[in-house]
């Protein structure tokens, strides 16, 4: 398994590409020799991002480079363009609950995946997650799709910080679950963001 961690930047952009269009292109150490180490076509990939109050984690899957240009730079090899699909998320942790990434050289552009023992304790936080709140992910509505079966409703909790960031904070499956989380809020964080509920896409805003 490979991590890719974001500054609030880097992550508003990805998560907006990500939702509005079900992947994301992301380019792997454009300027880095070619042999260099990178993911191969299936490797998972997890992105983090931690906020003030919590860590915000998507997992992804990703495909063969594509090939396409997607940067001006002429230095950067367009054969580092990886399109990224998306499996779960977001997911949202304490930033206790990944204490064992201390050790990890986390970084945006990595050339090595997680150790195995990172990869064993991420798997399991991921998979305590996702059963707690058993998501509508991106994967599943498109397979429902496929199948001609209308897609399950959505219900996006979002947050809105007090510097006016607005950004996608979960999804899930039914309107009372969506508002268990809005209910199970910190009074601590409240004072500094805002989690609400909503059945439609908005656009993440950031500040700027």
């Amino acid at each position: 398994m490979w991590a890719i961690e974001f500054n609030h930047e880097g992550f508003m952009d990805f998560q907006a590409l990500l939702h509005r269009e079900g992947f994301a292109f992301y380019l792997w150490d454009g300027k880095q020799p070619k042999d260099s180490y990178r993911p191969k076509r299936g490797d998972e990939i997890v992105v983090i991002y931690r906020g003030r109050n919590r860590v915000t984690l998507y997992l992804l899957k990703s495909m063969e480079p594509t090939g396409n240009n997607i940067d001006q730079d002429s230095s950067i090899d367009d054969e580092n363009a990886y399109r990224l699909c998306s499996i779960a998320g977001p997911i949202a942790v304490n930033h206790q609950e990944i204490k064992f990434l201390d050790d990890e050289r986390l970084e945006k552009e990595p050339n090595h995946p997680l150790s195995s023992y990172a990869t064993t304790q991420l798997w399991h936080l991921l998979e305590k997650t996702c059963e707690l709140d058993t998501p509508a992910t991106t994967t599943s509505s498109i397979g429902e799709r496929k199948e001609g079966k209308e897609p399950m409703q959505t219900w996006y909790v979002r947050c809105h910080e007090i510097d006016g960031s607005d950004y996608l904070y979960q999804t899930c499956s039914s309107r009372e679950g969506a508002q268990a989380i809005v209910d199970g809020q910190d009074s601590k964080d409240a004072l500094y963001e805002h989690l609400y509920v909503t059945d439609k896409i908005i656009e993440d805003k950031d500040t700027e």
